[in-house]
């Protein structure tokens, strides 16, 4: 059963014996036996009036149920008296769960609120009509929301633990970043964590075992401890030259990661299962990892595209034929309507602006492409390139009436968080990447991007520019 938080606010609540109190428990009866006909488990949470900004969890509420007239009581005078006024206050807010009306007020047309209905504020709020009817298409749309909830995801590359060489300016760049995701998440409901790698700077061993810290202590912050909310995929700062086995420092880095996690092993191409333990990385394909997330119409597949060379001590930035095989023998039970995410670190595309001799993007760049769109991947993430970006890269069919569809994957640049930006971002981000709830009429979900940029002077970090507005559309099975 997936739990499922609603916050309903409807004046109806406030005198339980009257008609209209009666017929409203009813409503509430039916949509809980729907939702848990489908495997949802609806969490209730109700109120008469409007006071509901003082005490909503946003972190724990996945959906606002309006009526459209609320109770008023008279020791509160500020109380907002109708649902349109608790639209208002919750659009200024960062971040707040999805708001349906559930009212019958929407078919009578001498209302007072009929102009409400139609204005900016409330134009694309879903609205129910309170009936028997209207509470089953309410619990149709919330199944939808349940099983494709709309979800944020923090994005951090390039921490380069380490890379400072005054330990205390380190530790004070840090604590600085703590801060900040602990406000973040204060003001935002963050779903997952997505690192896509170089965790380390240049000495693996003890880089590693500090970078471990830290990515916990940003889980706490973040309040993403369950271990499907948090991926990450290794980079070419991760790798050991100095080592036999180039792969065992950052193995001893997941097994650290993962030592108060073990869910988080299960997900590794070495998991082997019949002695539940991960065995030791000594290639790419090692650190191969698929989980979903916490519905299963999401999927993140991390992957490793640091190629380590005989007599080396360059990482060539390949996927690799073996690690494509996996991936596909991984995904071969999973859903085909999912939202899939890959990760990994290197760029697939050419990044302008690079500084360094390796800032080469993928070896096998058109094999990647052609691999993530058969298998149904719709965003890529990368970093490496400490280069802040969106590309969109899409195939359409042309000349062939019968075949209209295009493929389409959207590739995401995150820059550096923790090292020396690169000359075209020449500033310290990380991401915020929010993905709408699932719309069966387009097969799409929205799809937001923001920055938040690090400013050296002050110390402080702050928004950086416009959001990119999007869209990633989803095969579905049915067709």
């Amino acid at each position: 059963m997936i739990d499922f938080n609603l916050y309903w606010v409807d004046d109806d609540f406030q005198d339980k014996k009257t008609d209209l109190a009666w017929r409203l428990g009813q409503y509430v009866d039916t949509l809980s036996s729907f939702l848990r006909n489908r495997g949802i488990n609806p969490i209730f949470t109700t109120s008469a009036c409007g006071s509901i900004l003082d005490d909503l969890a946003f972190s724990k509420t996945d959906l606002i149920i309006l009526d459209v007239h609320l109770y008023n009581s008279i020791k509160n005078k500020k109380e907002p008296v109708s649902g349109f006024e608790i639209i208002d206050r919750i659009n200024k807010l960062i971040s707040h769960p999805p708001v349906v009306l559930f009212t019958h007020y929407l078919d009578i047309q001498t209302s007072q609120y009929r102009e409400n209905f139609d204005s900016q504020q409330a134009k694309n709020i879903p609205k129910f009509q309170k009936s028997d009817e209207g509470v089953l298409h309410l619990a149709e749309y919330i199944s939808e929301l349940a099983l494709y909830p709309p979800f944020s995801m923090v994005i951090l590359s390039d921490l380069h633990v380490g890379y400072f060489q005054d330990k205390e300016r380190q530790s004070i760049f840090h604590d600085i970043l703590f801060d900040e995701l602990r406000d973040l998440a204060l003001r935002t409901s963050i779903n997952y964590l997505v690192i896509t790698g170089d965790f380390a700077w240049k000495n693996q061993g003890e880089d590693l075992t500090k970078a471990a810290k830290v990515i916990n202590e940003i889980r706490d912050c973040l309040l993403v401890k369950q271990s499907h909310q948090f991926h990450f995929c290794p980079g070419n700062h991760d790798v050991c030259f100095n080592n036999d086995n180039p792969w065992e420092s950052y193995y001893e880095f997941v097994m650290e990661l993962t030592a108060g996690d073990p869910q988080l092993r299960h997900r590794f191409y070495s998991y082997h299962d019949r002695t539940e333990r991960l065995r030791s990385f000594k290639d790419r394909i090692s650190c191969l990892a698929v989980a979903r997330g916490s519905q299963d119409s999401i999927l993140f597949a991390a992957l490793n595209s640091c190629n380590i060379e005989n007599n080396d001590t360059i990482v060539k930035p390949e996927v690799g034929e073996e690690q494509w095989n996996g991936l596909r023998k991984l995904l071969e039970n999973e859903p085909i309507n999912q939202l899939r995410i890959a990760i990994l670190h290197h760029p697939i595309f050419a990044a302008p602006g690079g500084d360094f001799p390796d800032e080469r993007p993928l070896f096998d760049q058109a094999e990647a492409v052609h691999r993530l769109s058969n298998l149904n991947f719709q965003l890529l993430i990368h970093g490496h390139s400490h280069f802040s970006a969106v590309y969109e890269h899409r195939v359409t069919i042309l000349n062939e009436p019968s075949c209209h569809s295009a493929s389409k994957l959207t590739v995401i640049a995150c820059p550096t968080c923790g090292a020396e930006p690169s000359s075209s971002t020449p500033i310290r981000q990380y991401m915020i990447i929010s993905i709408g709830q699932y719309d069966r009429a387009t097969n799409s979900r929205s799809l937001r991007v923001r920055t938040r940029i690090y400013n050296q002077s002050n110390k402080t970090w702050s928004e950086g520019g416009a959001p990119f507005d999007s869209k990633i559309f989803i095969e579905d099975s049915r067709s």
